[in-house]
């Protein structure tokens, strides 16, 4: 039985890439760094069960991004945007990045984790605010809300639709849509919004209007 774990572990340990040397992510920051050609960097977030986790990454060129459970195996590999529903796991997740091909260069890195920090600031309602998307960007905001209150997500982007995901005070995503959302709340406290360009393709200026009922 010994000897069986022992090689199940050799098994992980080499499809796994090695954590010693990475860098962790914290939700609603953006991170930059630079690949050599054929090069991968390694980072690591703690992730929770259910829920929701989106990281993007951009660059002159393609950038890969690929995703290790906790227990070791590989999930997806992704180029340039990993949106995930809802973590299978608890625990570290590991992530490598790299190229599609042998490029090289500075890549910039957004990254939310649902009940975390967000990256800008609080909503109000009743106000909207403005801002600029870059490609791949994502902007996260948070607001309070009380049980049975209803919400009402309205977004405006000039280079084509605003996808904008609701997040549970859990971290678990509760709807995403384009453009414009409602919902009855079924919890109390801290909600999450997740605005990015509908198409990969999409920069530019947003509007995002927020209305809490009664």
């Amino acid at each position: 039985m010994v000897r069986i774990l022992f090689i199940f572990m050799l098994f992980i340990a080499a499809f796994s890439p090695s954590q010693a040397n990475a860098t962790t992510l914290v939700s609603g920051t953006t991170v930059t760094g630079s690949l050599v050609a054929n090069g991968t960097n390694i980072y690591t977030f703690e992730g929770t069960a259910g829920s929701v986790m989106e990281l993007h990454g951009h660059a002159s060129y393609s950038v890969s991004i690929k995703l290790y459970r906790p227990s070791g195996p590989a999930m997806n590999k992704f180029g340039g945007r990993y949106n995930a529903t809802a973590l299978p796991e608890t625990g570290t997740y590991t992530v490598e990045i790299n190229t599609n091909g042998g490029q090289s260069g500075p890549y910039t890195l957004y990254y939310y984790h649902g009940a975390e920090a967000v990256s800008h600031g609080t909503l109000s309602s009743g106000t909207t605010v403005s801002d600029e998307l870059g490609l791949f960007e994502l902007h996260s905001y948070t607001f309070n809300a009380s049980a049975s209150q209803q919400v009402s997500l309205t977004a405006t982007g000039e280079d084509g639709a605003i996808a904008i995901t609701l997040v549970n005070p859990d971290g678990s995503r509760e709807a995403r849509f384009s453009n414009s959302l409602s919902k009855t709340l079924a919890t109390t406290g801290a909600y999450g919004v997740i605005v990015e360009y509908s198409a990969t393709s999409g920069s530019g200026d947003y509007t995002l209007s927020m209305t809490l009922s009664p």
